[in-house]
């Protein structure tokens, strides 16, 4: 497993970018002490980058995500702020079909351009939060996936995408999965499944009890053990 959160980030956003076939994977961690999210990069989403393989991809989200801890390139931001902001209040994951849509997101918050184009990309954004046997529970941050990559037309798993019914996520949030309707594409992207919601959730709850037993080790090899994030600035510079 990662060593520290660094490591804990770049690993998520390599195996994320591959498996759910996006251009952009985020993360904002959440320092429990301030109430407020941190994230290393506050690098905004946009298309040029999207001409890149899925591989080159993923090596530029690993490597910005180091390079930018190593230069202790850190941004906070409140949770009153954008879809993140919500995903921390709310306890909730939010599915946008088109982000330009919601009269929640933010652009410094959420990481995203609204220019143009660029805002009519999709998202998939939900907290990672870290559930224990007696009951607590500590939020270790959000994870975001930005515009799902469009399939060739002859990619089976872009046709068997194509046949599958919506949930009908709209720009507030998720919504109840209604009849046989098709997933509504942006026109620039493919639209996030049902399955790929189920599968997002479900992921969100692994990865807060990854990142939680991370910040274990990284703390008992240095900081002091404990659960929650206090202090989590301190354990991303490294």
């Amino acid at each position: 497993g990662a060593h520290n959160l660094s490591e804990f980030e770049a690993r998520v956003k390599v195996l994320c970018t591959k498996f759910f076939n996006v251009a952009n994977v985020r993360i904002c961690f959440y320092d429990e002490e301030k109430q407020e999210l941190i994230t290393t990069t506050i690098r905004s989403h946009r298309r040029e980058e999207n001409s890149k393989s899925h591989d080159q991809a993923a090596r530029l989200q690993e490597a910005s995500s180091l390079a930018a801890v190593g230069r202790r390139h850190l941004t906070r931001f409140s949770t009153k702020d954008g879809i993140v902001g919500r995903c921390v209040r709310k306890q909730a994951v939010f599915h946008l079909d088109r982000i330009t849509a919601s009269p929640f997101i933010s652009e410094t918050a959420d990481g995203v351009d609204l220019n143009g184009r660029h805002g009519e990309i999709n998202m998939l954004a939900g907290p990672m939060v870290a559930r224990f046997a007696d009951g607590t529970a500590h939020i270790i941050g959000v994870l975001q996936l930005l515009e799902k990559r469009r399939r060739p037309p002859d990619d089976p798993l872009g046709a068997l995408e194509r046949s599958e019914p919506t949930g009908g996520g709209g720009a507030s949030g998720t919504s109840p999965r209604k009849g046989p309707e098709k997933a509504r594409a942006s026109g620039i992207c493919d639209p996030f499944t049902p399955e790929d919601e189920d599968f997002f959730a479900e992921l969100l709850r692994i990865l807060g009890l990854a990142a939680q037993r991370t910040v274990q080790v990284q703390q008992a090899g240095g900081m002091g053990a404990g659960r929650g994030m206090k202090g989590v600035e301190r354990l991303l510079v490294v």
